[in-house]
């Protein structure tokens, strides 16, 4: 995979936008980007030496529990819309580009804030949505709802890049960043 994602199934993306243009108007849901496939605890479990067949076990459902318990929680505090990227059960036929491009378009339509959960910048998919987050001048903050400054987090990017540096996805993605921090736009939403 290489950086920026690309899909070829538009016209299913396209739908799937459509159905959130009839719930969410404008800039004004809040989005929750967690480590699914990877993050710490993906990088724990390759340490560990654990079998292949564990990873679903061991990363991608503790994952996703965090992750839901996390959400229902926000939902319970903040009266505002939350999406929850992993909720969503798998797409036939997707691969990793395809939901980038998705949940990319997501941020860049309906998103005014964005709340990046710990180990973020270990995810390949979590540092993209942070990319387009900053693009699409949504406020982006980390799960206490602290914001973050674009300078710290392109330098957390390039820490995880240093632990990973085959990983081209994540290289495009922190090279992208770092031409963004400088011309940040103003965020059009609030926490």
């Amino acid at each position: 995979m290489t950086f920026p994602p690309t899909t070829r199934d538009t016209r299913r993306i396209d739908a799937m936008l459509g159905v959130l243009a009839s719930v969410i108007g404008g800039h004004e849901a809040w989005y929750v980007s967690s480590p699914l496939t990877s993050g710490e605890r993906f990088n724990e479990w390759v340490a560990s030496g654990a079998p292949k067949d564990s990873l679903h076990a061991r990363v991608i459902q503790p994952n996703r529990d965090e992750a839901a318990r996390f959400v229902r929680d926000l939902r319970r505090e903040r009266p505002v819309t939350v999406v929850d990227p992993l909720a969503l059960a798998d797409v036939t036929g997707w691969e990793q580009d395809d939901y980038r491009v998705f949940w990319g378009k997501v941020i860049e339509e309906y998103v005014s804030v964005v709340v990046l959960r710990q180990g973020w910048e270990f995810s390949s998919g979590c540092a993209y949505e942070y990319y387009v987050a900053l693009g699409a001048g949504a406020a982006i903050v980390d799960e206490r709802l602290d914001v973050l400054e674009p300078e710290w987090a392109a330098s957390r990017l390039r820490l995880a890049l240093a632990r990973d540096s085959s990983n081209l996805f994540l290289r495009g993605v922190t090279d992208a960043v770092e031409k963004l921090v400088g011309q940040v736009p103003r965020p059009h939403g609030g926490v």
